[in-house]
């Protein structure tokens, strides 16, 4: 049976004074296979470089993620289950291929939230790189979605639905509209949330930080592209005119079936070229939208 495979686009931004995102990913590579430094511990689950290189002018590589605790059974259909053997230093593998494109900074990650998400890659390569401030990942929203955020001159209602997280830490590392979310979600044991902001039957729009809490969900969802499914604003533009829009169906993302081998898996092969078929598919939108950088 065929698998979706889905991959999200990120423009990536590196601390001042910090070398290259291509260069962050250059050093690790140039480490030996077995060394330490190789592996970077991050929510108690190890990650390492598996193997990256350059070809086509772009970055191409892949993580994995391992899980060494919460260890899954193996069954059948008829309802037999055993345990998984396996060694003290072993645990279950989970893959993510990427692709970083220098010219525009923009990083295409398959999405696997099993795996390498955007913000675990971010924090691998700061780890392992020493630095001394944050790798920034900023999922890239389509030109004509950013003209429409920016054209709304005030909100009278913004939708917000919250997909169940695995790590509500996006949140409270957050600005504080976001970190009271994750303090509902946590107080009530909910794994869903939805939040109507409106103004209902009254006259009048909402306050003017409510781009402010459009900016901060941006960078939640910038570590968690999964993390929120929604967020409808209904408003009136600069001039006058209503508009409704959801802002994340302009994220950018690609989604393409995958045959996997043996009937299990899809090859690192078959995901590369999953991610190069996005790239060209997205190409000319990107040389559009961001401007470029001298690469060495």
């Amino acid at each position: 049976m065929a698998r979706r495979i889905k991959v999200d686009f990120y423009r990536v931004s590196v601390p001042d004074g910090s070398p290259p995102m291509e260069t962050l990913i250059r050093n690790v590579q140039a480490l030996p296979e077995d060394s330490d430094d190789r592996v970077v511990s991050i929510r108690e689950r190890p990650l390492r470089l598996q193997h990256a290189g350059m070809s086509l002018q772009r970055m191409e590589g892949e993580l994995m993620r391992i899980d060494m605790d919460e260890i899954p059974r193996k069954g059948k259909r008829t309802g037999e289950a055993r345990e998984i053997d396996l060694e003290h230093d072993e645990g279950i593998a989970e893959d993510t291929a990427f692709l970083f494109w220098p010219q525009r900074d923009i990083l295409l990650l398959e999405r696997n939230r099993r795996a390498v998400t955007g913000n675990a890659f971010a924090r691998y390569f700061e780890k392992t790189n020493n630095l001394a401030g944050p790798i920034i990942l900023e999922p890239v929203i389509r030109a004509h979605g950013l003209r429409q955020l920016n054209n709304t001159r005030v909100a009278r209602k913004i939708l917000i639905k919250i997909a169940p997280l695995d790590n509500p830490e996006v949140f409270r590392e957050s600005d504080t509209s976001t970190k009271q979310l994750a303090t509902l979600a946590r107080r009530f044991g909910s794994p869903h949330m939805t939040m109507e902001l409106s103004m209902g039957h009254s006259k009048g729009f909402l306050a003017e930080g409510w781009k402010g809490l459009i900016r901060d969900l941006r960078a939640v969802w910038s570590q968690d592209s999964t993390s929120i499914e929604k967020l409808v604003i209904n408003g009136r533009t600069t001039d006058d005119e209503k508009t409704v829009f959801d802002l994340l169906k302009y994220r950018m993302e690609y989604i393409e079936e995958a045959e996997p081998y043996a009937g299990r898996r899809v090859s690192y092969s078959d995901r590369k070229d999953v991610l190069r078929r996005a790239l060209e598919m997205e190409r000319e939108n990107l040389l559009q939208q961001f401007v470029g950088r001298q690469v060495e």
